[in-house]
């Protein structure tokens, strides 16, 4: 079933961004390792750390602007992310997060917009809306 990612949903440090969002990216990752021994003649790998990150667009304005410049204090805030929107029974990711980057863009010809980078700390919990 395709869906539309218009109906997508963001919220960053308890507040809802999704009407400024423009796109976002989540990625997830898992390190691994070699590992093998003497007469191996293949490499073996182990699963070793999980990393995440995101990264967004949004339309710049002052409210938005005052939820993503108040997350540069070096603690992690809380994110929850619905690609199908935020209606009960559809899913989301959450977990924690730190701003890691921000950019605010001008264009004499468009609109002004802003670029976000977030690292995600610990555990991505994958449920459902209620």
């Amino acid at each position: 079933m395709s869906i539309a990612a218009k109906n997508s949903h963001f919220s960053l440090d308890g507040s809802d961004i999704s009407g400024y969002c423009e796109d976002l990216s989540f990625s997830r990752a898992v390190a691994t390792a070699e590992v093998q021994g003497f007469g191996d003649d293949n490499v073996a790998l182990i699963a070793a750390l999980e990393s995440g990150s995101i990264s967004g667009t949004v339309t710049w304005d002052s409210t938005v602007d005052a939820t993503l410049n108040g997350l540069f204090d070096s603690a992690s805030v809380a994110w929850i992310y619905g690609p199908a929107g935020s209606t009960s029974g559809l899913v989301k990711y959450s977990g924690n997060a730190f701003v890691t980057s921000s950019e605010i863009s001008s264009d004499v010809a468009g609109k002004v917009s802003a670029t976000f980078e977030l690292a995600v700390t610990g555990s991505v919990t994958r449920g459902t809306f209620s």
